[in-house]
């Protein structure tokens, strides 16, 4: 892989995504968007009307997660302050021929997005909903958070990500900077 294959850019993040965070607060998920959000290389951003969505579905996340509502505001808070919410507005010209970039037609804001801000990457857990060598052509990649790990450098594969034996999430952030040579502040 070369050098500039590594550097995401940006990623356009998918309400699945958002909402897997929500539910497993030391979950991969959130350690993978939490990783990706603090990489200097990346910027995170979402639809507004995503965030919305989110918003929409609290008391599910927070029953499926089994934790008050207000817990689960405060981790989307912590996310969504780590990535740039973007009005639809801002890339509206894209949206008519972003949706021949789609399988479900849900899936076109960010699509949309992601062509504005291309070269990028679009991070989802729902593939299918994405014509991806159509996106490819036009410069955008879709891949899982962990495919976007992968993609800046980073294989969850070569990390201890046992949490309850070893220290819990800060400690497996800790080991992704080691792997990648990143020294801790004294």
């Amino acid at each position: 892989m070369e050098e500039d294959e590594k550097e995401a850019g940006t990623l356009v993040i998918d309400t699945n995504v958002l909402i897997s965070a929500m539910i497993r607060s030391e979950g991969i998920t959130r350690l993978s968007l939490l990783f990706l959000a603090n990489n200097p290389s990346n910027r995170l951003v979402c639809p507004e009307i995503a965030a919305k969505e989110v918003e929409r579905h609290y008391a599910e996340i927070a029953r499926r997660a089994g934790v008050p509502s207000k817990l689960v505001r405060a981790g989307l808070d912590e996310l969504l302050a780590k990535m740039r919410l973007v009005d639809e507005s801002e890339f509206s010209a894209e949206v008519a021929n972003s949706k021949a970039l789609v399988n479900d037609e849900n899936d076109t804001s960010f699509a949309a997005l992601a062509v504005k801000n291309r070269p990028s990457v679009i991070v989802t857990y729902d593939k299918k909903g994405y014509k991806e060598d159509e996106l490819r052509e036009n410069g955008v990649l879709v891949f899982t958070p962990t495919e976007a790990l992968k993609h800046t450098g980073i294989e969850l594969s070569k990390i201890d990500i046992r949490r309850k034996r070893k220290g819990g999430a800060m400690a497996v952030i800790a080991r992704i900077l080691a792997l990648i040579g990143v020294k801790e502040k004294d």
